[in-house]
């Protein structure tokens, strides 16, 4: 069936009919005419009633056609023809009106081929400019669906007329044209500089995977954040390539960051193990402050400092404070040891002290007995010298001889003794100074 129209009102052969319904159809012989829709029996200004409508050019004239059937005074079925012109309705005869409809017609379907053209020409234009704006569209997914719905479309519209066909479709093909000789050059372009991207990817790609087995932790994570950064700043690689290029460059970087992972948590259990050991060197040291052999302490607390420097690292937070922890016990000892061998200076000093004083004055008792003895063998000799002949003078030159020989054998003696007193009180002031 084809368009539906509604007439509030049209004037037939017989009167007015009210509010009639009508449509056009197909292109077959009459159906491009205007014909009732539905008839309505009940009524009898219709009843038995065929239209036939037509419309000029400008649609300003309606010229009509109709005819009606009737029953005779027999009760046989009578058909009237009639024809509305600009003069009105005329009864006419069968043929006259079978021409008129083969003229109508034939008029209708021109007009109805050029009304079509007329819609498939402004359609066509619609498509052309929507085509024309879609050709410099930077859209290329959502203008090139958009262009497909396009073409589609331009197949369903039919002819727009000869004479403009071929211009209309030359219009239409220039701009979807231009739109695919854009998008060309676009992924061209595009392609070249994902080929340009891609080398570039591939190289932070080879230096990833280089850096991977690196073990300057610190150093190389820097190294892995500038390169993440110029990874950024690089454009697409391609769609076929952009995923397996991300993937290599994430492994390379995932590796390294596994063993330092690993390498952190071996040196974070590392340290809490020198944390303890550095703990119980302190809990040591600590006792060796209540050890009374102070030198035995000091030797141990030398044995512990050792050991310290072949324990590695604790954690950073801890390491100041185990230190200082293990160093005031160690001074500790070291004070005590300190003080003891102070106080048993000070008393070897007294005592050697007491000893200075008694040489020294075993000294001077000595010194004075030589001189004693050297005075008793200078008075003998003086005797002996002044002895006169006769007498006992033999006898007492003899005693007095064998008295000079034994005391001179004593001051030898004491002169010895003196000189061993003088070198020892020499070695004492010399330890004392």
């Amino acid at each position: 069936m084809g368009e539906k129209l509604h007439l509030p009102y049209f004037d037939g052969p017989h009167g007015r009919i009210e509010n009639l319904a009508i449509e056009t159809c197909g292109k077959n012989h009459n159906e491009l005419l205007l014909f009732p829709h539905w008839y309505n029996y009940q009524d009898n200004q219709q009843k038995g009633l065929h239209h036939h409508l037509f419309e000029d050019d400008r649609r300003s004239d309606i010229m009509a056609l109709a005819y009606t059937t009737n029953l005779d005074a027999t009760g046989k079925q009578v058909r009237e023809y009639w024809i509305k012109d600009r003069n009105g309705w005329q009864l006419t005869d069968e043929y006259d009106f079978n021409r008129f409809i083969e003229r109508m017609t034939s008029i209708v379907i021109g007009y109805a081929f050029r009304e079509i053209e007329a819609k498939n020409r402004h359609k066509k234009e619609q498509l052309c400019s929507q085509a024309e704006a879609l050709s410099a569209s930077m859209d290329w997914r959502g203008a090139h669906e958009v262009i497909k719905s396009l073409r589609v479309e331009w197949e369903a519209v039919g002819s727009a007329g000869e004479d403009i066909n071929q211009d209309l479709w030359i219009r239409f093909q220039s701009a979807v044209e231009k739109f695919y000789q854009r998008r060309t050059k676009h992924f061209e372009k595009l392609e070249c500089q994902q080929q340009e991207n891609r080398a570039k990817k591939e190289k932070l790609c080879n230096q990833a995977e280089s850096l991977s087995f690196s073990t300057s932790w610190k150093e190389t994570s820097e190294s892995f954040k500038k390169l993440h950064e110029q990874w950024k700043q690089i454009g697409s690689a391609g769609r076929n390539y952009e995923d397996d290029l991300w993937r290599r460059f994430r492994s390379g970087q995932n590796k390294f960051y596994e063993r330092r992972s690993a390498f952190y948590k071996q040196r974070d259990e590392e340290q809490l193990e020198n944390l303890e050991r550095k703990k119980n060197l302190c809990k040591m040291a600590e006792l060796l402050v209540y050890k009374s052999d102070t030198r035995t302490a000091t030797q141990t607390v030398k044995e512990l400092q050792a050991e310290w420097k072949t324990i590695g690292y604790v954690p950073r937070e801890q390491a100041d404070e185990i230190w200082n922890r293990f160093q005031i016990a160690c001074n500790r000892v070291f004070d005590l040891a300190k003080e003891e061998r102070e106080r048993k200076q000070s008393q070897w000093r007294s005592q050697m002290q007491e000893t200075l004083n008694l040489k020294r004055a075993q000294v001077i008792k000595l010194r004075d007995s030589i001189e004693h003895d050297e005075g008793n063998t200078s008075r003998w000799r003086d005797t002996i010298n002044n002895l006169r002949l006769g007498g006992r003078a033999d006898q007492i030159r003899y005693e007095l001889s064998n008295k000079i020989v034994d005391v001179e054998n004593k001051i030898c003696s004491k002169r010895e003794h003196l000189y061993q007193l003088e070198s020892s009180i020499r070695e004492i002031e010399s330890k004392l100074q």
